[in-house]
């Protein structure tokens, strides 16, 4: 469920181009399994951020900085 998210998010990013960040509340090992799977995504990156006080995932479009081409 939670890979399936993250894949679904993933590529509304690569189709709108813009960034989106997981609201829902994950755990350390939640967000390791995020992480995993948007590694498989080309044009894609994941990031741990800290918003309202919480860690969330934020998934963006990677930049050439990132390894992508």
């Amino acid at each position: 469920e939670l890979r399936a998210l993250a894949l679904k998010i993933a590529h509304r990013v690569l189709e709108t181009g813009k960034s989106e960040v997981i609201r829902r509340r994950l755990n350390s090992y939640e967000r390791r399994v995020v992480h995993v799977a948007i590694a498989d995504v080309d044009g894609v990156r994941s990031e741990s951020i800290k918003q309202d006080g919480e860690k969330r995932v934020e998934i963006s479009p990677a930049t050439a900085g990132d390894g992508e081409e």
